[in-house]
């Protein structure tokens, strides 16, 4: 029920609106959005094809007659974000609006880590990404981000795997590190 002019100081709320319109939403797009939806619309690379992998990937099964599961809930996702307290959502926005104007080179950067199937890199990219955020809200958003809903995908990918068969899509940056799901696998 609240406006996001509301919960944001007039002249962020300002830098909002034109960022926004930049990527094509007119304002009444983005007023009642929370702060950390908004780090996610304009943190994400414009949609080339207009479909996310995701719905992609999930299509493509569907064509070829093939039963698709999810390895997390909506509310499991979306509780990273909701969970962090308004001020830190806030903190967030601002940061993606400082680096708005280098998240395309970022992107590419990215794109071309995962083709070479560099996970390091891609690790140590998205913590440039972070850089200058407090470490405790960095270590927040890892914790929920990354090890708790590896954590849940681990949990839920068993029985498909042991039946066999299975294809899994999931996010390049759940596989590394000590949380990873490749080392859960291991560790199975």
């Amino acid at each position: 029920g609240r406006e996001l002019a509301g919960v944001l100081q007039p002249d962020l709320y300002a830098q909002v609106v034109r960022a926004a319109r930049e990527r094509g939403l007119p304002e009444p797009a983005v007023r009642l959005c929370k702060p950390w939806g908004l780090v996610m619309m304009l943190s994400a690379p414009p949609m080339v094809t207009g479909q996310a992998l995701d719905l992609v990937l999930y299509n493509h099964a569907l064509e070829q007659g093939k039963p698709v599961f999810g390895l997390e809930r909506v509310d499991e996702q979306l509780d990273v974000f909701e969970g962090l307290p308004e001020m830190d959502q806030v903190t967030l926005l601002r940061s993606t609006l400082a680096r708005r104007h280098e998240l395309e080179a970022a992107h590419r950067e990215l794109l071309e880590a995962y083709l070479r199937r560099d996970l390091p890199h891609l690790v140590r990219l998205n913590r440039q990404q972070m850089e200058g955020l407090d470490p405790e809200l960095v270590a927040r958003i890892d914790q929920g981000m990354i090890v708790e809903r590896n954590a849940h995908m681990l949990e839920r990918l068993s029985p498909f795997l042991d039946s066999g068969h299975a294809f899994v899509a999931l996010g390049a940056l759940h596989l590394p590190g000590p949380h990873g799901v490749l080392e859960g696998l291991r560790r199975q």
